[in-house]
């Protein structure tokens, strides 16, 4: 797959996943993997057009956006067996609607009730075969 950049903005997607154009079950979105050891599993779901601001997006967009990360979520915490998922839909740092998902597990964090934000001990690249492998796992589960 191809790596995700916005035209209008230069947002820019990185690990990519999969994306609409992949044969996916998402409809409206490309996927993208963190590599943050402390979130194994943590990816950010972008919006195929550029929009900044959910309370602008067209009815049937913010729909279907919304179910692909519901989507997304499921193939994820099915993928690296979390305990729980984390959303959020911040827009404050770069302006075109995504989502951070983040799979929290509550055996590794030093405190589970926190925001993945607020942890401070700093992010930690995995080994490349661990990711190539959280990206395989992720991807077969959101294939047609």
């Amino acid at each position: 797959m191809a790596s995700f950049t916005c035209e209008e903005c230069g947002f820019d997607l990185w690990l990519p996943i999969i994306g609409i154009s992949d044969n996916s079950q998402l409809c409206v979105s490309h996927l993208g993997l963190y590599n943050d050891g402390r979130f194994p599993g943590r990816s950010l779901l972008v919006f195929k057009n550029h929009e900044e601001e959910l309370a602008n997006m067209h009815e049937d967009d913010l729909t279907a956006f919304m179910l692909d990360v519901q989507t997304a979520g499921k193939a994820i915490h099915e993928a690296v067996g979390a305990d729980r998922m984390n959303y959020a839909i911040l827009g404050n740092a770069v302006a075109h609607v995504h989502c951070h998902i983040i799979p929290r597990f509550f055996d590794n964090d030093p405190n589970p009730k926190s925001t993945p934000w607020s942890r401070h001990d700093k992010a930690w690249q995995m080994p490349v075969e661990r990711y190539e492998e959280i990206i395989k796992s992720i991807r077969s589960r959101l294939r047609r």
